[in-house]
């Protein structure tokens, strides 16, 4: 048995430059940065959104690998100045991408968020 990977692929209905993304996996969850930082030498643990490894940006996508893969995902859009564009919770279509029904598989949901 393997760790399967579960990838989005992120786009904005309406590409924006400037715009920062955070995630959050599971229903009710809050959106934030993929760990919260924490000073060297701090003995508070970080708190996973459970999400790792965003990449890219509102003008052209984005790319984030999951944790968990429910089948709803929390986000929020903020500009350059911290301020709140858009928020909310999104349905993710996962599809198994390769893999057998016995093993499972990578799956990958493809999200267009409103802006």
């Amino acid at each position: 048995m393997h760790d399967n990977r579960l990838q989005q692929r992120i786009e904005l209905v309406e590409p924006r430059p400037g715009l920062q993304l955070e995630l959050c996996d599971g229903e009710g969850c809050t959106p934030g940065p993929v760990e919260s930082s924490i000073e060297m030498g701090s003995t508070e643990t970080p708190i996973s959104t459970g999400g790792f490894d965003l990449t890219g940006d509102s003008a052209n996508g984005w790319s984030a690998d999951l944790l968990g893969g429910p089948p709803v995902l929390g986000h929020r859009l903020t500009d350059g100045d911290g301020a709140v564009v858009a928020e909310g919770f999104v349905e993710a279509d996962w599809v198994r991408i390769d893999g057998t029904d016995q093993c499972g598989g990578n799956r990958l949901a493809d999200i267009q968020l409103t802006n």
